[in-house]
């Protein structure tokens, strides 16, 4: 399964969604999960709480993260998790370090025996 980690140039590995100007993206497997690459993006919002939902600068992160089942970050904001809910990609808040929050993502989404191979693209952006 693909799992997406917010980051950013200022951040030791998960960063909030809004403030993330890249994402890693992660195949992961129990035994060996391998860095597939890393996509670069405009930061979804300036450090404002009070900014309106940005449909282009969404769109854009989703673009990047498509094919994932799950995004790591340390914080979101409700519209932004509940839009991404929408596209088939499970948000998963924690700082844990590498290991442990490809795992948790893991069996947040897949508990069990997981059979999901990636983001569904549901989501109706305009």
């Amino acid at each position: 399964m693909r799992i997406a980690i917010a980051s950013s140039t200022k951040s030791a590995l998960t960063e909030h969604f809004g403030l993330a100007d890249r994402f890693k993206i992660y195949e992961y497997n129990s035994a060996k999960p391998k860095l597939i690459k890393e996509v670069s993006v405009a930061p979804y919002s300036q450090a404002d709480p009070k900014h309106s939902f940005d449909i282009r600068g969404f769109r854009q992160i989703v673009d990047a993260i498509t094919g994932c089942s799950a995004v790591i970050v340390s914080q979101i904001g409700a519209i932004p998790e509940r839009e991404l809910k929408n596209c088939g990609i499970d948000t998963v808040k924690t700082t844990a370090p590498l290991q442990k929050a490809l795992k948790l993502a893991h069996d947040q989404v897949c508990p069990g025996t997981c059979k999901r191979s990636g983001g569904t693209r549901r989501c109706t952006l305009n």
